[in-house]
């Protein structure tokens, strides 16, 4: 089970729980909700490299790293800042964060 709010109206929650069905009614099963997590920081980068990289043009993602647990809403990119920093917000838990770079719209 599993349930989440609305991520472009900004009341997103996520909560999941697994639940063994093996014939006979089920009651008394909870979800409590949890807001998304903020995380803030900035990219470091070797004085020579970041000569040819732009950063700004690259956006950071995160997934879950738990593969048993669902991922039940995206929080969508989080934006490099000119001054490598980030903010970026992604569901309760262990999570995974990759640098991309943004791809052309086609």
């Amino acid at each position: 089970m599993a349930m989440f709010g609305n991520p472009l109206g900004g009341n997103v929650e996520f909560a999941q729980v697994n639940v063994n069905v093996t014939g006979t009614d089920i009651t008394g099963v909870q979800l409590a909700g949890a807001k998304p997590v903020t995380g803030t920081g900035r990219i470091i980068v070797d004085a020579a490299a970041a000569k040819s990289m732009q950063l700004s043009a690259m956006n950071l993602v995160t997934i879950v790293a738990d593969q048993d647990v669902l991922p039940l809403s995206s929080m969508g990119p989080a934006k490099i800042n000119d001054d490598h920093t980030f903010e970026l917000k992604v569901q309760p838990g262990k999570a995974l964060v990759r640098l991309e770079a943004c791809r052309a719209p086609l």
